[in-house]
């Protein structure tokens, strides 16, 4: 699939509720099973998706309903695996040998990341902070040869007390 080759990165980014995860479940359904993603026919691919967001049981069952909505079942669903972290900071050492061991495991194809904010430790709205996520990528590629698509949008706003309006906490 030429839409997206080993060791290349598509970053989709939208305001929240855009619907952005979705179009990453169907990315994937693509990608595992060989089927069509848009224009693009793709390869059968092994992904691997790293959800940040949602509760290990909510996001796997919305998965699972996913796919069967979309007769994706057998042999097709070991190429899907999910890894749930909320800790995990790309942008930090640790973080990032965490996900390679992870990524050296499991010899994705492709790495989902949904959503980028959570896993990282600063606003990557700097140059600097920015850096360093693109070279925690870049160290994956390099080492795994997968491609990448991170899922991407503006921290979700935040009530403050104190001021008693919406803050927002940046990208």
């Amino acid at each position: 699939h030429k839409l997206l080759t080993h060791g290349s990165v598509m970053f989709i980014y939208g305001e929240a509720g855009t619907f952005k995860s979705w179009l990453v479940e169907d990315l994937a359904a693509a990608l595992v099973t060989g089927g069509r993603w848009l224009l693009y026919k793709a390869q059968p691919s092994r992904v691997l998706i790293l959800n940040t967001e949602l509760p290990k049981a909510e996001y796997q069952n919305r998965t699972r309903l996913f796919m069967q909505k979309r007769n994706i079942n057998g042999a097709s669903m070991y190429n899907l695996l999910i890894d749930h972290s909320m800790e995990l900071k790309v942008d930090m050492p640790q973080g990032i040998a965490e996900l390679m061991v992870a990524c050296r495991e499991v010899q994705p194809d492709v790495l989902i990341i949904d959503c980028l904010y959570p896993i990282v430790s600063k606003d990557v709205v700097t140059p600097a902070s920015a850096s360093l996520v693109k070279d925690s990528f870049n160290l994956i590629r390099a080492a795994i040869n997968c491609g990448i698509v991170i899922v991407h949008h503006a921290r979700q706003p935040l009530w403050d007390s104190n001021t008693g309006g919406v803050v927002r906490l940046g990208a």
